[in-house]
Order: C-alpha cells, then sequence, then structure tokens
C-alpha cells in the first residue's frame, strides 16, 4: 500500500469489506420493512374481522325479537331446539350454565305441552275409580243409585236405547256399549278374562260408570255377562247397581232373527250355555231362542232373590211403555227428557223423540 496516496482506496479486500457492510445494512431494512407491513396487514385484518362480526351480530336472527317456535313433540319424539331469541343480559344458572335457552325453554315447553294434553283429556265428570274394581262402589251426586251400573238386557232388548239414555243424562264417555272408546275394541273377551284370572270382571276394561251389553259371541264360543257373570259381578261389586229393562219377547225375537248373523253364531258358537236342553244333533228352532230369552229373564230374577242385598232394578213395564222414561227418571235419577227410541249406526246410534 502507497503511503500519501489521497485517491480512493482500491485495495481488494478493504472493497470487499465496504461491500459486505453495505450489503447486511439492505438485508436488515428489507427484513425491518416486511415485518412492518406483516404487522400492519395483521392489525387490518383483525380489525376487519371485527368489524364484520359486529355487523353479523347487529343483523343475526338470534338478536331480534324471534318468538320460539312452535314444536310439536311427545315422550317419543327426538327434536330438534329452534333459534329462539337469546337476551343480551341473560342470568346464568347451575340448570342452564351456558345462558342457551334451548334445554330450558323445551324443558318448561314439554311440561307444559303435558299439562295442557293432560286437562284436555280429563273428563268433565267426576271419575268412579270403583270401575276398576279397587274401591267400593260410592253414590253419585245426580244418580239415585251407585255406581258402577250393570245392564243386563240381551242384545237387541233396548240396549242402545239405554245407552244414549245414560249418555244424555251423565255426558260423553260415561257409559259404554259393546265397544270401548279408548281402542275400539270388544269389552267382552277383556271382562272374561279377568274373570278366568280371578279379576274384578272390568278391572283394566275401561274407565266407564255404566256397562251396557258388553258380551260377546264368536266363530267358536260366545260371553254374555247376564248367562255367564252374574255371580262374579255380583261377588266383586256388592254395592253395585244392577238393572234390567225387559223387551216384549216376540218383538225381541223379531229384532234379534234380522240382525246380522246373531242367531246363526248362537247356534253354534252359545249353543251349550243357551240351549242346555238340546241334543248336539237337534237342530235349533224359533221357539228356542224364545225359551232362551225368556228363560234368562227369568234366572236373573233368582239370583236377585238368593242374593236379597243386591241392588237389583226392573221396571214393571216393558221397553214400549210410554211410562218408561218417567220410571226411570224416578228410579235412576235421569230426566225422562233423555229417554227415546234409539237405533244402531256403526258405532254410533240414531235417536228419535228425545228431547235433549
Amino acid at each position: 500500500m502507497q503511503k500519501g496516496h489521497a485517491g480512493p482506496i482500491t485495495d481488494n479486500n478493504t472493497l470487499t469489506t465496504r461491500s459486505d457492510n453495505s450489503n447486511g445494512g439492505s438485508m436488515k431494512e428489507s427484513k425491518s420493512f416486511r415485518s412492518n407491513f406483516v404487522l400492519h396487514l395483521g392489525i387490518l385484518l383483525m380489525l376487519g374481522a371485527m368489524a364484520f362480526a359486529a355487523g353479523v351480530r347487529r343483523s343475526s336472527p338470534m338478536q331480534a325479537d324471534v318468538k320460539p317456535k312452535e314444536v310439536v313433540f311427545d315422550d317419543k319424539t327426538s327434536f330438534i331446539a329452534p333459534k329462539v331469541r337469546i337476551s343480551q343480559n341473560r342470568t346464568r344458572n347451575r340448570s342452564n350454565p351456558h345462558g342457551y335457552p334451548g334445554s330450558l325453554v323445551i324443558r318448561e315447553r314439554l311440561e307444559k305441552r303435558k299439562q295442557e294434553e293432560a286437562r284436555k283429556a280429563k273428563k268433565p265428570h267426576r271419575q268412579h275409580p270403583e270401575a276398576t274394581g279397587d274401591v267400593p262402589s260410592s253414590m253419585n251426586e245426580q244418580l239415585k243409585v251407585p255406581y258402577p251400573i250393570f245392564v243386563l238386557n240381551l242384545p237387541k232388548s233396548g240396549t242402545t236405547t239405554l245407552w244414549q239414555y245414560f249418555e244424555c243424562g251423565l255426558g260423553p264417555n260415561r257409559a259404554v256399549h259393546w265397544w270401548t272408546t279408548q281402542k275400539g275394541k270388544q269389552i267382552g273377551p277383556c271382562v272374561e278374562h279377568n274373570i278366568k284370572q280371578n279379576k274384578p270382571p272390568v278391572q283394566n276394561c275401561g274407565t266407564f260408570d255404566v256397562w251396557i251389553d258388553f258380551g260377546y259371541a264368536g266363530p267358536d264360543k260366545c260371553f254374555f255377562p247376564a248367562v255367564h257373570a252374574l255371580e262374579a259381578l255380583y261377588k266383586s261389586y256388592p254395592d253395585a247397581t244392577f238393572l234390567l229393562v225387559r223387551r216384549d219377547t216376540e218383538s225381541w225375537y223379531q229384532s234379534a232373527k234380522k240382525w246380522g248373523k246373531m242367531f246363526e253364531k248362537w247356534k253354534t258358537a252359545c249353543r251349550k250355555d243357551f240351549f242346555p236342553n238340546l241334543a248336539a244333533t237337534q237342530p235349533v228352532h224359533t221357539e228356542d231362542f224364545r225359551t232362551f230369552y225368556e228363560t234368562t229373564t227369568l234366572r236373573i230374577r233368582q239370583f236377585a232373590k238368593e242374593n236379597p242385598g243386591m241392588r237389583y232394578l226392573e221396571p214393571n213395564m216393558t221397553l214400549s211403555s210410554p211410562a218408561l222414561g218417567g220410571w226411570l227418571e224416578e228410579n235412576i235419577g235421569i230426566e225422562a227428557s233423555c229417554w227415546g227410541k234409539c237405533k244402531p249406526n256403526g258405532h254410533k246410534a240414531r235417536c228419535e223423540g228425545r228431547f235433549r
């Protein structure tokens, strides 16, 4: 290296060192710029996200005054909670720790729905648990006789008319005629099963107060309480009321023989009990049906005579008597205006001459 040289330094090592120092500074500046850019960009993105979230909250239906949607459900139905309004100042508690109304609202709504359904299902009249065979009979505030009431009339002897008489005086679903209203099935098999199991005859067969024509005739067997269950009914319900309204024998026969295939079933399924004096090979004639009808009435009267504690009612007139409505009002307690001739119409009835 020459002394006193005032020009630029041209030493290769010195030049190289300077060049390295210059590149290092540029690289540091470039890194600093990128860091600041990323930082600013992140801040901008975060601010944008916050602004977007605020806009979503303002327009979100969760903040609108939206009433809870009605959800129809029952105990067996699974469901998704509807979107409902969530208040900003909601109170969090142990039963609803997250503050969301879903579980709490649905639980409250389920309970309210169950209460409403129970209220609608409840009958407007006082229930009489004696119909289940669990408690003794009790007197009704309207009637002059205690429940349950068993009407011993055979089919086609005014059972539809009597059913409508009690329905008119007591209200719907208080009296049953042949069919249950809960399941649409005949009551007879249920009563027959209970008797075979040594249970109260009408237990779990329906919550009725008046039982009318609750027998049945099947292809190979039959069951009619007036014939097969009189003793079982009285034994299980000693305080019950037993009612028999007679129909003229010939009028009964003329009506019964036109009622579907009832007589044909009786000839086979009921032959042993209804016509015990006939041999298996003997045909059943018209007079045999008349004899069976009259014999059944005599058997019921004899049973009542042998059990003086039995509350047995039989008017001293037949079904067609104009005075029968007044007799029923005097002895049962339901106004005579509820009495009128009724005929079966499917599972319902068509009545004439009734004023209520």
